[in-house]
């Protein structure tokens, strides 16, 4: 017999699906719930409009960075000023990042609404397919013939 420190252990193997626990088998599939275009523009929207607002606060300590440094410099403190400029720097990768952040959003945003466009135009193609098919699909060359012969035959002669 194994002597089983834990109890965890010893009830997790002893368990049919324990092993496989402990041991990493295969992961349970979960489905995933399909998501409308409109709900993805919206969450977009909203990170968008976040990154925007980071992107505020960003400028403004960059701002607030440059004039500490002045101050700083003004003040003879080469080191303090030297630590500022240093912070703006860092902030400004930070803003540079969040700028293509947001321009690889915008783009989503755009071939989302390109998808939806296009799928709406695809569907109504395949209506208008289908009912041309309805029209077009009772008019055979016999029935035709057939209808030109009873308007002949309805009309007068003269």
């Amino acid at each position: 017999w194994i002597l089983f420190e834990s109890k965890e252990l010893l009830c997790c193997l002893c368990q049919p699906r324990g092993m496989r626990k402990l041991f990493g088998g295969k992961k349970k599939e979960t489905k995933s719930t399909p998501v409308s275009v409109n709900d993805s523009l919206q969450n977009l929207n909203g990170t968008l409009e976040t990154l925007e607002k980071r992107e505020a606060v960003l400028n403004k300590r960059i701002d607030q960075e440059i004039a500490q440094a002045k101050d700083a410099s003004k003040k003879n403190n080469k080191t303090k000023a030297l630590m500022h400029l240093k912070r703006k720097k860092a902030y400004e990768q930070q803003l540079n990042n969040l700028q293509s952040q947001k321009m690889n959003i915008s783009t989503m945003q755009m071939k989302l609404e390109e998808g939806a466009m296009a799928e709406t135009v695809l569907d109504a193609q395949r209506r208008g397919a289908k009912e041309l098919k309805q029209v077009f699909g009772k008019m055979t060359p016999d029935a035709v013939d057939d209808q030109m012969d009873e308007v002949c035959l309805a009309t007068p002669t003269q």
